[in-house]
């Protein structure tokens, strides 16, 4: 797997008090399943945030067990068989977990209405139920790293010449009403300038059919979910090109840190094992798998993380950085101070884009920065020490995780192997035997590395 250099911002906790549900979809199909789905939808409750003393940790600890929330009608990620057993994408991830943790695992079934419930009253640690990662969820719960990048899909038949999406912008496009297919299309066509001719279907099915006999030119489904309603595979065909990416993550108790960082060590862990890639070419053998797309830290370790080790307790501050910030007008940011005299072009360009993003977040929030000195494993001590509220151009190391909030990855950069046109070389299996790789002089690590990767 290539290694790229990612930057994060870390930070202080931040406390937000807002509710919303997780989201709902109104396209499920009549899979076997022990609890009956809610048929009308409810509306989320909005308890009140209590701040956490301890995390569900210390529960799995004691009891050498983790309660794991899956859905049984979600094929392939959950999926309950006739014979009592199951199976899926999300179900083998949640043994693959408790197997590196060296615990039990109970399998949790839940629904799409019942799970934030569920999760809120501790009657499961986690929920590893295809669980699309939301930004308006994240002041409700702690979602972990992406773990499988789904997709809401264009199909259209094969007969038509289209390629792109933007072809069919003034063309009747059918969906699920009510589903987040036809949210997924809206965004899109707002996005890109659109007036859409969306077209509502009370089933998939229905919209299957719909677009085979010619009544609209795509349908907008999950990507899964319109392969298994696909009956004339010789008459239909995807579009490359997603309406939306779909990030499925699991879902925590809301300021349960310390869970969130063990579930992310663990995803890590998992993906730099092959196990992640093996599960997704059993599940989703269509879909291309990219380690690119995942992302792991610094000093992850040969070894599964231990849970033993993990805290549990949560230290809170006596001041929490949004409640200054909002008082005050200011954030104190390290990481900024310039490279020295003879940088290379490449640092220079990274202290640029550095204070870019840096002035982008103030502008937005209206606040004015204050620079604090200090870059690397410095401006990481200052945000420990509280003497700053941000770094930024922070490589994000697993030796901090305790101590700092890594934010997810605005900048990243990496080696790549460049290749004649139409050569045939997919990487450096391909370059064995009398072949030459050319390396810049400018770089004399290079070298060091090209050998490393092949």
């Amino acid at each position: 797997m290539m290694k790229i250099r990612i930057l994060a911002l870390i930070a202080c906790s931040f406390l937000i008090f807002t509710f919303t549900g997780l989201g709902q979809s109104q396209e499920e199909e009549p899979v076997p399943t022990l609890v009956p789905p809610t048929l009308v939808p409810t509306a989320a409750t909005a308890p009140n945030e209590v701040l956490r003393n301890t995390s569900n940790l210390a529960r799995i600890q004691q009891d050498g067990m983790v309660r794991i929330g899956i859905l049984y009608s979600e094929p392939p990620f959950g999926e309950l068989t006739i014979r009592g057993e199951v199976i899926g994408f999300d179900a083998d991830l949640a043994r693959a977990m408790a197997e590196a943790w060296d615990v039990e695992v109970e399998l949790v079934q839940v629904t799409r209405q019942s799970a934030p419930e569920m999760l809120r009253a501790n009657a499961v640690d986690m929920l590893i139920a295809a669980q699309v990662h939301r930004r308006e969820l994240d002041t409700q719960f702690e979602f972990s790293q992406t773990y499988y990048i789904g997709q809401q899909a264009m199909l259209v038949r094969n007969s038509d010449d289209f390629s792109t999406l933007s072809e069919l912008a003034v063309r009747p496009i059918g969906v699920v009403i009510g589903s987040e297919a036809e949210l997924a299309v809206q965004d899109w066509a707002a996005q890109n300038g659109y007036s859409l001719d969306i077209r509502p279907y009370l089933t998939l099915d229905a919209a299957y059919t719909a677009l085979v006999l010619g009544e609209v030119d795509g349908i907008v489904g999950r990507h899964g979910r319109l392969r298994r309603v696909i009956t004339h595979p010789d008459l239909v065909r995807f579009l490359d090109e997603p309406v939306a990416r779909e990030p499925y993550a699991v879902v925590m108790s809301r300021q349960d840190i310390h869970l969130r960082n063990l579930v992310n060590r663990t995803l890590q862990y998992l993906l730099v094992e092959g196990k992640i890639e093996e599960l997704a070419k059993t599940y989703f053998p269509d879909s291309p798998f990219s380690s690119a797309d995942y992302i792991v830290w610094e000093n992850i370790g040969d070894e599964a993380p231990n849970i033993a080790a993990t805290l549990t307790d949560y230290p809170l501050p006596t001041q929490f950085t949004l409640e200054r910030l909002l008082s005050e007008g200011t954030l104190r940011v390290s990481g900024l101070t310039p490279p020295a005299e003879g940088a290379s072009l490449v640092e220079q360009r990274l202290a640029s884009i550095n204070q870019a993003v840096v002035n982008a977040m103030a502008a937005r929030w209206g606040v004015q920065v204050i620079p604090v000195e200090g870059n690397g494993d410095a401006a990481i001590q200052a945000v420990i020490n509280g003497q700053a509220d941000l770094a930024i151009g922070i490589m994000p190391d697993w030796n901090y995780a305790d101590n700092v909030d890594f934010s997810m990855p605005y900048f990243m950069h990496g080696d790549r192997l460049l290749v004649p046109k139409n050569s045939n070389i997919s990487g450096f299996l391909d370059l064995r035997g009398q072949r030459w790789i050319a390396i810049p002089n400018s770089d004399p690590e290079a070298r060091d590395r090209a050998l490393a990767w092949a």
